[in-house]
């Protein structure tokens, strides 16, 4: 069985992969390319669960089918995942970055347009 690598497994659960794709995904990097019969047994994961998370961990490229018989799966190296975890942040960052000063434009010129200025308020209770 797969022992969690701490560091990793907790980088996979803050960047949305569940437990059990993960443990396969960790059982790849440590063993390199396997069948998913064996990535099975390493993680511990029923097999059927574990055609179902290889499939996944491979769409979402995580997992690399080798394109040999029979299908092996080989990891996406922990160092080239996190590098495309921080592209994706700074990304993300840039796009907030740029569209900040837009959208507090249009969200002050929304306001303008729904607020008549009159600063009173009034509330109507209803009870005994």
């Amino acid at each position: 069985m797969v022992r969690p690598a701490s560091g990793l497994a907790q980088m996979l659960a803050d960047h949305g992969v569940a437990d059990k794709p993960a443990r396969v995904y960790l059982a790849a990097c440590r063993a390199g390319p396997q069948t998913a019969s064996e990535l099975a047994r390493l993680s511990a994961v029923n097999r059927v669960e574990a055609y179902r998370f290889i499939k996944q961990l491979t769409d979402d490229g995580l997992l690399l089918a080798t394109g040999s018989r029979p299908g092996r799966f080989a990891a996406l190296p922990p160092e080239r995942l996190i590098d495309r975890w921080i592209r994706r942040a700074s990304e993300r960052v840039q796009r907030l970055e740029s569209d900040r000063d837009k959208v507090l434009a249009e969200w002050r010129e929304g306001r303008t347009e729904f607020d008549d200025g009159d600063p009173r308020r009034f509330a109507v209770l209803e009870g005994r």
